[in-house]
């Protein structure tokens, strides 16, 4: 308990000291981190080109959306050493640790272990799985030095990305290939993993930049909450590799992939019709995967630009699904006149998936292949030239569920001045079903029972009649740059929910097999539930000197779920506690002396009460020291404010619950 004092108060005075006395630390050195650091200021935040917000440039302040960038400077600054944990910190985000290898990450609530309304991409290509719709964490990597930066966006996106993207989309950007010429090693090794990467890139004479690189992961089991060892340790080998061509001024050509291979370490729940009826297994999931992205962009003009996507993407999990995805994607912008420009598309997505059997879960049939096909269009207009635009726009799906789905959105940006932005929307975005929501079965449980039946089962079905989730979003957000060292940037949100899944009481009915004849309680998923949320997110920025940059991130929000008339549902209304109400970080990046830099991070969370998920403070620390040029040593301590804390659980049952341990690794980056 001391040391938790000591370490919480020093983060606490460590950040107090520097915002009484900014000087503290200052320093006129020129050396390659203070020259590094200059180079991206705030004001270099705000001239930074985004394009997930409109898929085209553009400045942070043009930008009508809640939208956060997570640099390559804030990446190289982290503790993160997995893509999932650079999520941490994002105003409006929930990011928390299930077990040594899963995530529950969403945005604006109703989070889980497969987050459904948060469509997650990188370099354009999709990383949904429409088996449970959801990102499965444990398999996107790559070396994070590789990452030019994260375009999250808060809210909804359906209208250029399509159905799922209804809290948020994550748009993972990887540098090019000619920008990671050498090569770079990083070792990491931890109390609770080891983690290295190689990455060698290069240049033809004909000018095609390439580069390839393999990581490995071990990462140690987690602990219970009873203080035993879990079963959740998991290692993973993946490599890949990108080629860049630019043929002419016009033309530029990118080809990328990745292959992985992993074992996951996992505990679950199996329900069988015979003594003891249920037990816990204790199982090992191999996963294996590979994927190729190919892309090409012709530029026309300054204002008009063509995008031909494709990738192919395959993935097993022998307790989860086999699934091939192949994905072809066109885009074109172009002006209609002098203060109106279109950007229209097209997609197709074909993807097919097996599921396994087993005794507790089942897909009927145990293989599907869906179709999606898609189109959009944008239309922005400039009501008074650099000042106010209005951006208007619909994205139409054919999916095999539902078939046709509409996506409209309505944009109002005002400049009121260089500094400074309005915006506002009205947003509507679906779920479509998953595989699971219609052709699914969990057997929860199974018990003995008195003639003339020997065993009663309850059990989840999916069904045919699930419709998409819909909701309506209302937006209003304002960005302000105070000078070259404060910015700040908030938004209000009030969401609209519609027919969301709910778990609905059946009828009981008697089943046979050839184990026995028995009695089966079911537990349908129908579309009669419905939410309202609202909530209010900040982040602020401030360089208080040439040698220190603070961030304060802070979302507070308010989940009310109602069942619709008829509904039976005794179980979903709890869930609106699966998210906390309110959670901030605060972070402090500061270069103390010459070569040396003390970044400090803190966070909150507000405690999840239909979980039981006490509320916590998490505080990591990073010293790094630049040994020589290309040469960095990171002493990182994760967690320091207690040994073990539980994040979040998996009310659900599909992994095993554990707490999240207090660590310390050594990072060795050298690039030669």
């Amino acid at each position: 308990m001391i040391i938790k004092k000591i370490i919480f108060f020093y983060s606490i005075a460590s950040i107090g000291m520097i915002l009484f006395f900014p000087g503290i630390g200052r320093t006129s050195t020129t050396d390659s981190l203070m020259e590094e650091l200059m180079r991206t200021p705030l004001e270099s935040l705000i001239e930074m080109e985004i394009t997930s917000a409109a898929k085209k440039p553009q400045k942070l302040m043009n930008v009508a959306s809640a939208i956060y960038i997570i640099t390559a400077d804030d990446i190289k600054r982290s503790t993160a050493t997995v893509l999932p944990e650079l999520l941490m910190g994002v105003p409006g985000m929930h990011v928390v640790q299930i077990n040594a290898h899963s995530w529950a990450i969403s945005a604006r609530g109703f989070n889980g272990l497969f987050s459904r309304d948060l469509l997650i991409l990188m370099d354009g290509r999709s990383l949904y799985t429409p088996l449970f719709s959801g990102v499965y964490w444990d398999t996107q990597d790559l070396p994070l030095e590789d990452i030019e930066r994260i375009e999250i966006i808060r809210g909804p996106g359906g209208t250029l990305w399509g159905a799922n993207a209804v809290n948020g989309v994550i748009n993972i950007l990887t540098k090019k290939a000619n920008e990671t010429k050498g090569s770079l090693v990083t070792v990491v090794a931890g109390t609770q993993e080891r983690v290295t990467t190689y990455r060698y890139g290069d240049q033809t004479d004909s000018g095609t930049a390439w580069r390839v690189w393999g990581k490995g992961i071990d990462q140690d089991p987690f602990s219970r909450t009873d203080g035993w060892q879990a079963h959740d340790s998991w290692q993973r080998a993946q490599g890949g590799f990108r080629l860049d061509k630019t043929f002419s001024s016009q033309d530029e050509w990118s080809l990328q992939g990745d292959i992985y291979d992993g074992n996951l370490d996992q505990k679950s729940t199996v329900t069988s019709l015979l003594a003891p009826y249920n037990s816990t297994l204790k199982e090992t999931n191999s996963v294996w995967g590979a994927n190729l992205l190919s892309h090409w962009k012709r530029i026309l003009s300054s204002h008009s630009d063509m995008d031909f996507l494709v990738y192919y993407d395959h993935t097993y999990r022998s307790l989860d699904e086999t699934r091939d995805t192949l994905d072809l994607g066109f885009q074109h912008r172009f002006p209609l006149s002098d203060h109106q420009e279109i950007t229209w598309g097209m997609g197709y997505r074909l993807s097919h998936g097996e599921y396994p059997f087993d005794s507790t879960t089942s897909m009927d049939p145990d293989s599907r292949t869906d179709n999606l096909l898609s189109t959009f269009v944008q239309d922005e207009i400039q009501l008074i030239p650099n000042q106010v635009k209005l951006i208007l726009g619909t994205k139409i799906e054919h999916n095999d569920y539902t078939g046709l789905e509409l996506q409209p959105n309505a944009r109002v940006l005002w400049r009121m001045a260089e500094d400074q932005t309005l915006w506002t929307s009205v947003s509507r975005a679906v779920r479509t079903p998953s595989w699971s929501n219609h052709n699914f079965r969990i057997n929860v449980t199974a018990f003995p029972m008195g003639p003339p039946f020997n065993v009663g089962e309850i059990s989840i079905f999916g069904s045919e009649a699930v419709q998409s989730e819909e909701l309506m979003a209302y937006e209003l957000g304002y960005r302000k740059q105070f000078g070259k060292n404060f910015f700040l940037d908030t938004t209000a949100f009030y969401h609209v929910y519609d027919d969301l899944v709910s778990n609905e009481n059946g009828t009981p009915f008697v089943e046979a097999d050839a184990i026995s004849t028995h009695l089966v309680t079911p537990i349908y998923w129908e579309n009669k539930l419905q939410a309202h949320t609202y909530g209010l997110e900040l982040d602020t920025q401030w360089q208080t000197s040439e040698s220190l940059r603070l961030q304060l991130g802070a979302s507070l929000q308010k989940i009310d779920l109602d069942l619709k008339e008829g509904s039976t549902d005794t179980s979903s209304l709890a869930s609106a506690g699966d998210d906390p109400q309110f959670q901030f970080h605060l972070h402090s990046y500061w270069d103390i002396i010459e070569h040396v830099q003390l970044d400090t991070m803190l966070y909150y969370v507000q405690r999840l009460s239909s979980l039981n998920i006490p509320a916590f403070w998490r505080a990591d620390i990073r010293l790094g020291w630049e040994v020589q040029k290309n040469c960095r040593l990171d002493l990182i301590g994760i967690n320091l404010l207690d040994d073990s804390t539980p994040q979040f659980i998996d009310a659900a049952g599909a992994t095993e619950n554990s707490e999240f341990p207090r660590s310390f690794l050594a990072k060795l980056t050298w690039s030669f």
